[in-house]
């Protein structure tokens, strides 16, 4: 099954995992993903702390596309913290990025249909595209190191990626069309 972690700082991880898996498996994933061990993990799930690590996900009620929180339990952590639900109220209310893609999702939809599922998760998973990019650009900046050359196709002007290393030759339908 499917399943989103949503850490206290508003990055989303997307996970496929069996409903048997039990919780201590769950944050190995959980740390292979976000670098978080497993010790440090607080999952909560419908607002309620995750704690038996011999559980499964089913045994706790989780089911495809739910939506786990994860925060990061340090030593500083002070006990009077606001529950995680009004901490992942407060990350919310401050990304207004985030805020207006859950507000066009909630208010335009209906939760439970299908095609609204399916554009939540296209929501996420463009999410989690855009989060790994600006890492890989801030950590490994020449991955992207691309050559772009202005090129005639049947006299048309055309911008033209350069990969040596390719094993095809593409255009989009629409360059095809405006080329002739």
């Amino acid at each position: 099954m499917r399943l989103a972690i949503t850490t206290e700082t508003g990055q989303l991880h997307n996970l496929e995992v069996d409903s048997q898996i039990e919780l201590e498996n769950i944050k190995a994933l959980i740390e292979a993903e976000t670098g978080i061990p497993p010790a440090e993990q607080i999952l909560s799930h419908c607002g309620q702390v995750m704690m038996d690590p011999k559980r499964t996900l089913e045994q706790y009620g989780v089911v495809q596309d739910e939506i786990l929180y994860l925060k990061r339990d340090t030593p500083a952590s002070v006990a009077t913290e606001a529950p995680e639900l009004e901490q992942l109220r407060h990350t919310l209310l401050n990304d207004n990025q985030m805020m207006q893609q859950l507000l066009q999702n909630t208010l335009s939809t209906d939760p439970f249909d299908i095609e609204a599922q399916r554009r939540i998760e296209e929501e996420i998973r463009l999410q989690n595209i855009n989060s790994n990019m600006d890492t890989t650009l801030e950590y490994y900046p020449e991955a992207f190191v691309m050559l772009y050359i202005n090129v005639e196709v049947n006299g048309h002007p055309v911008k033209a990626f350069v990969d040596s290393g390719a094993q095809a030759t593409i255009m989009s339908p629409q360059c095809a069309e405006k080329c002739g």
